[in-house]
């Protein structure tokens, strides 16, 4: 395997491990959270290598859409860049009550450029993808982002791998409690186990921080309707308080673990004020 298409899949791990955060803040008040996703393994001689950073803001655009951003960028980091530069867009509109799913946008460049969007519909994987490469979807993406939630029933539940842990936002969160949910990447139908495996300290940085241990397990039906795991299984922490800050997630792979974990947040006192409860 050569090391570009290395980079190149070691980028692609972690950055599932990132869609699997969420930012859990306020509706109605923007904030964004930072993250820097590494890498450890035998490609980097088992030392952690830092390969991106990372950005994750929320925000209501309407009373009944909220919006969520994520930004990765492998620009801070030299080696990273030189090799197999790699810019990433994601955004997700969902319900702000439940996180129920009305669109989600993925922009990639790379090597090649993609753009492409994904909006709620009544069929069977419900969402219809458009090529905003071409021009298609663009009217459906100004709704969007104009807070325009698409004409159909989103009460039935579905999500995308960005606004997943919005829900578990208003669960009333216990150790073992085990939820199972709709999941969709835009080209697949999951089902999503989220068990909540603990309330550990979590070390971050200097702080240890209360938090919920989440263990996330993705399965879908092969041919025979069988179910199948679709990946390891990915570990998020959430802080143990109202706001339920995403602080980190990590999912093995057998090349090495991919870790993304906070390095900051808006507001800056609030690490700070976690580490007191």
């Amino acid at each position: 395997m050569c090391l570009t298409t290395t980079i190149a899949r070691i980028f692609r791990r972690a950055l599932a491990a990132a869609m699997l955060l969420v930012a859990l803040s306020s509706v109605g008040h923007a904030q964004t959270h930072h993250y820097e996703v590494s890498y450890r393994g035998v490609f980097s001689l088992g030392n952690d290598m830092p390969i991106a950073a990372l950005s994750l803001a929320t925000e209501a655009v309407a009373d009944s859409v909220q919006q969520t951003r994520l930004v990765a960028s492998s620009e801070p980091y030299a080696v990273v860049e030189s090799l197999y530069p790699i810019r990433y867009r994601f955004r997700s509109w969902s319900r702000p009550d439940n996180g129920h799913l009305l669109g989600f946008e993925t922009y990639e460049q790379t090597r090649r450029e993609k753009h492409r969007l994904y909006v709620r519909d009544a069929s069977a994987l419900g969402v219809r993808k458009l090529d905003l490469m071409t021009g298609d979807g663009d009217g459906e993406l100004q709704r969007l982002e104009a807070g325009i939630a698409p004409a159909l029933d989103s009460a039935v539940p579905l999500f995308d791998r960005l606004g997943l842990l919005q829900h578990i936002r208003h669960e009333p969160l216990r150790a073992g409690l085990e939820l199972r949910l709709p999941v969709t990447n835009g080209r697949d139908s999951m089902a999503y186990r989220v068990r909540v495996e603990g309330t550990p300290l979590l070390r971050l940085g200097r702080q240890s921080l209360p938090s919920w241990k989440l263990r996330l397990d993705a399965f879908e039906h092969d041919a025979a309707g069988k179910e199948r795991p679709v990946h390891r299984s990915a570990f998020v922490w959430l802080s143990r308080d109202a706001a339920r800050i995403p602080l980190r997630a990590e999912v093995r792979h057998e090349i090495g673990l991919f870790s993304v974990q906070l390095t900051g947040a808006s507001p800056g006192e609030r690490l700070a004020g976690l580490a007191r409860r």
